[in-house]
């Protein structure tokens, strides 16, 4: 999901990690209460730190600052998608993002139907 908001001064990127109903990189899609069940055990099971770059499972020193789920009247946000905030403290990391090289998120992991 492409990075919709920048805070250059706080170093924080703003994107849906997942939004409801539309499909994925590998054509697959989810439904707005799974989306919830997913944005709740990633806070639950306090995951904040598992930020990396590309895929490649290595922390690069991001985490979630803030994460919520868009309202129906979010100017900005898809409608009942999962959003965060990732604070990039690493200054490559930050000139990535600056630069377009980052621009976006794409959520990694596994599930069971």
């Amino acid at each position: 999901m492409k990075v919709k908001k920048v805070d250059e001064d706080q170093r924080l990127i703003y994107a849906e990690v997942y939004a409801p109903n539309i499909p994925d990189s590998q054509n697959e899609f989810m439904r707005g209460e799974t989306i919830v069940k997913m944005a709740h055990s990633f806070m639950r099971n306090m995951r904040l730190k598992n930020v990396d770059s590309n895929h490649n499972l290595e922390a690069n020193g991001s985490y979630v600052a803030e994460s919520f789920l868009a309202r129906k009247d979010d100017p900005m946000f898809i409608p009942g998608s999962w959003v965060v905030a990732i604070k990039v403290l690493d200054d490559d990391e930050w000139d990535d993002v600056k630069s377009g090289k980052y621009n976006g998120l794409s959520l990694y992991g596994t599930a069971k139907g």
